[in-house]
């Protein structure tokens, strides 16, 4: 869909300020009822910036309260809004499209030349003590957005941090490790091409229905008829000559389901082994060259 731009130095003014507003709004989607209202910083003396909830709060009413500030400035007799606490993201999503359409709705009396002043006598005076002509205090309602959705970006990380730290205490357990288990057919095929095509070392331990092989720090169990079924996908990420690595593995009669392949995130390549299980092996993208899933323009 083609954005459509405002016209004008307000038009783009009003497309910077839903710009931060949209991106706020994504920000805040999946957060979640009890996330909003958890204190994250009991330690700020600014009551403002406690959680989610009050951060969201006070941007809301401080950005309906810069458009005030212009409307006094043209004459209109209105008083600063209050904070309003919801407890629902939701609530506040609205609030936030609320306070687009009023600031949009503060700009339709004024004029391109009406943006700028440099008499500061005819400046807006602000209760915290600057003074804005009517773009500064809009450019300022922006980055205003603009840094409290950082800092709700900040708080999100911290509050799941927080939740998985409360669920490993709960759990009381430690993971060491998390390996794949390959059902495999025939476990004499599955040794020969991890051992003798791939590199991998098998375990002492190993037996002719369950083994593991190994190679640096990875690992891959292998079960006979069961725990499983073909066509398991596993990612091998790896440092080397990817090329080198391809050409070797086909002259082995390897089956190649993609050749190398070069991606925003890696330059990869996927093989089958002999049960059908595809590894994607990937190391690091080329970046002097077309990503597949970044198609050039024009």
């Amino acid at each position: 869909m083609t954005k459509i731009y405002r016209q004008g130095a307000i038009g783009a003014l009003l497309d910077e300020y839903e710009r931060a507003i949209d991106d706020l709004q994504q920000v805040i989607t999946d957060i979640s009822d009890v996330e909003l209202a958890t204190i994250v910083d009991n330690k700020t003396n600014d009551a403002r910036c406690k959680s989610v909830q009050t951060i969201l709060s006070h941007v809301v009413s401080a950005g309906r309260g810069y458009a005030v500030y212009i409307r006094q400035l043209k004459g209109q007799k209105i008083d600063y809004p209050g904070n309003i606490f919801h407890q629902a993201v939701n609530d506040y999503k609205k609030d936030l499209d609320q306070l687009f359409i009023f600031t949009v709705d503060t700009f339709k009396d004024i004029n391109e030349n009406d943006l700028e002043q440099f008499d500061n006598d005819k400046k807006i005076k602000t209760f915290w003590g600057q003074v804005y002509d009517i773009e500064q205090i809009t450019e300022h309602a922006i980055v205003h957005i603009l840094r409290h959705r950082r800092q709700i970006e900040k708080f999100k990380i911290l509050l799941r941090g927080q939740k998985s730290k409360d669920i490993r205490d709960r759990l009381g357990i430690r993971i060491e490790g998390i390996q794949t288990i390959l059902s495999v057919k025939d476990m004499n095929a599955s040794r020969a091409f991890y051992k003798d095509i791939l590199g991998f070392e098998e375990v002492e331990w190993g037996t002719d229905d369950f083994t593991s092989v190994n190679r640096e720090n990875a690992g891959i169990y292998l079960c006979k008829g069961a725990q499983g079924n073909p066509g398991t996908w596993i990612w091998v990420g790896f440092d080397g000559d990817i090329f080198k690595l391809h050409d070797d593995l086909r002259a082995k009669g390897v089956k190649i389901k993609q050749p190398p392949t070069n991606y925003s995130w890696a330059l990869e390549m996927h093989i089958e082994d002999p049960d059908g299980h595809v590894l994607r092996f990937g190391t690091d993208p080329n970046y002097n060259e077309p990503f597949l899933d970044r198609p050039l323009n024009g």
